[in-house]
């Protein structure tokens, strides 16, 4: 059987059950599955890097009406806006990180 032959309310109790990532991996099988799976997909996101802050919020603001209605739980931890040279840093209390303006800015949008 074809998961997409399935009807629309169907897939959608199915999808309730995936975590957000294998919603968003579903999601790119095809537009019918994306357009089921994008909610549950954006429902929880977590930010850890500047560069998922950047893209994150410009996916978001590109359609804000389609998209920010879907999302439930924000995690923003405190590496999602400060860059660091090296990855490891960010957890030596030692090493203080450069706050990045970009990913900062877009909060502001």
């Amino acid at each position: 059987m074809n998961l997409e032959s399935l009807k629309e309310d169907i897939l959608i109790d199915i999808i309730s059950l995936l975590s957000p990532q294998d919603a968003h991996n579903l999601s790119s099988l095809s537009r019918l599955l994306h357009f089921v799976a994008m909610p549950r997909a954006l429902s929880t996101i977590r930010l850890t890097r500047p560069s998922q802050t950047r893209a994150f919020c410009q996916y978001m603001l590109a359609d804000v009406g389609n998209r920010l209605c879907w999302l439930q739980n924000l995690n923003v931890t405190k590496y999602a806006l400060v860059h660091y040279d090296r990855p490891r840093q960010a957890y030596d209390p030692r090493v203080v990180g450069v706050p990045d303006s970009d990913a900062a800015a877009l909060w502001l949008d």
